[in-house]
């Protein structure tokens, strides 16, 4: 997903749309837009995983699959996209969380889209905690272990039977 994400950062359409809209302040053409659209759409396609592929910068907004809220969503406002506003170049990983339009649990992997050094905007992957947790119970571990995915609070974000539930509060933790 990482390297995904940053391939998606400096693909053609997202830097051609994000440029123009730093340069003019407004939305680019619609030309650029349904390359925009096409691009996150392409990448989705490519990660069975991924519930959904954004580009968001402030109130502007491309998501693949589209849906009706998308217009006046504003990304800004949201932790994922705080976070890789804060970590420039860096790939970042959220908290599990209640996806809006899903109701399904989910983290959300972003980075910045930058040109130059200058912010242009955030690429993200939204994946759901049950395709993390097929994705990492396809590990094998000896004697009969299992593999699971903790977030950096303890909560278990992928397990076979445990999805949710906080380690720190065991003895052994």
């Amino acid at each position: 997903f990482e390297k995904g994400l940053l391939q998606l950062s400096a693909a053609t359409p997202v830097l051609d749309y994000s440029t123009e809209l730093e340069t003019t302040g407004e939305a680019p053409t619609n030309e650029q837009l349904d390359f925009l659209k096409s691009e996150v759409a392409r990448v989705l396609n490519l990660y069975d995983e991924a519930l959904a592929v954004h580009f968001a910068r402030n109130k502007i907004f491309v998501g693949a699959p589209e849906t009706e809220d998308d217009e006046n969503y504003d990304a800004s406002t949201r932790t994922w996209y705080q976070d890789a506003v804060e970590h420039p170049g860096e790939v970042r990983w959220s908290n599990p969380y209640i996806d809006v339009t899903t109701n399904d649990y989910v983290v959300t992997s972003s980075t910045t889209v930058e040109k130059n050094g200058q912010f242009l905007g955030v690429v993200a992957f939204d994946i759901t905690l049950d395709a993390l947790t097929n994705h990492i119970s396809q590990s094998e571990i000896a004697h009969g272990g299992y593999a699971f995915l903790l977030d950096n609070e303890g909560t278990a974000i992928a397990h076979p039977n445990a999805l949710g539930e906080n380690f720190m509060q065991h003895d052994y933790a």
